[in-house]
Parts: C-alpha cells; sequence; structure tokens
C-alpha cells in the first residue's frame, strides 16, 4: 500500500525552478512558507523584526535636529548574523564633546551600559541586550559616525 501524495502547492507548480528540484528529487517534500513564517522579516527590504533599536530612532535621541546619512547592511553567518546600521553626519560641530557627553547621558538614561574611553577618537560606546553603538567623531573630518550593530542570532 502506497502512502497519498499530497497535493502540489500551485507556487511550486508554476516555478520553474522547484518544477526542476520537484523532477530531479521526487523523495523530497518541499515546504515553502509564506511571509507571516518568516522569523525576522524581509532582509531585502530591511524589515528585520528582531533587529533591535531603530538606528533612526536612536540617532534622533542622540544627536537632535540632525538628518545623517545612513547605510545597512548585514553581517555574520548563521546564529551570528547582525544588522549593521551605520549613519554619519559631516558638519562643523562646536562642542563635539558636549554632543558625547550627552549621547552618553542619554544611553545611560535608557539602560544601555557605557563607556567613554578617555584615550584615542572621541568616542561612546555602549551595550544592550546584545546590540553594539559605538558613537565616533572623527576630528580630521569634522564627521560623527554612529553604528549600531544588532543582537547575534536577530538577523
Amino acid at each position: 500500500m502506497s502512502t497519498p501524495q499530497p497535493e502540489p502547492d500551485p507556487h511550486l507548480s508554476g516555478d520553474p525552478f522547484w518544477a526542476q528540484v520537484r523532477a530531479r528529487h521526487r523523495d523530497l517534500d518541499i515546504v515553502l512558507l509564506g511571509e507571516d513564517h518568516h522569523r525576522g522579516g524581509d532582509r531585502e527590504r530591511g524589515e528585520d523584526l528582531e533587529a533591535g533599536p531603530d538606528p533612526l530612532d536612536l540617532w534622533t535621541s542622540l544627536v537632535p535636529g540632525t538628518s545623517p546619512e545612513k547605510a545597512h547592511r548585514w553581517v555574520g553567518e548563521g546564529t551570528t548574523r547582525r544588522r549593521e546600521s551605520t549613519l554619519a553626519l559631516t558638519a562643523q560641530t562646536p562642542d563635539p564633546q558636549q554632543i558625547l557627553h550627552a549621547a552618553a547621558a542619554t544611553l545611560r538614561s535608557t539602560g544601555w551600559h557605557v563607556l567613554v574611553p578617555r584615550t584615542g577618537l572621541a568616542r561612546v560606546l555602549a551595550d544592550r541586550d546584545g546590540a553594539t553603538v559605538a558613537l565616533v567623531y572623527a576630528a580630521t573630518d569634522h564627521r560623527l559616525v554612529m553604528r549600531l550593530r544588532s543582537a547575534e542570532g536577530s538577523g
């Protein structure tokens, strides 16, 4: 007695790639999950529901009244995959140390663990729930840069 074969999925039968896979590997069961089953949203559109703090919201809370350049990418593999967002502002700032000091205070007040190194580039480093943020002022090109990485496995 043979086991009944499931009805072919209309998404599979109409797709040339999956038609070839089914033709070559009849012994495999192929299951396609819909968007609502995808753990983290659509990465191609940047919709990861578990990526941690929103980069632009965080920037706005740390450097209010500015519009930074933005770039996002995915780094790592598997469970160590993280979303990395870089926001930057190139402008003369009257007192970058004051901006960094205020940013450190804001991060502390919202539950981040904050480190302000006394040597090297002027910067604030922080982490919370596996997410990390670095806010750095590069004096040579008058550039304020924030790099935010989501917690591991949030991709």
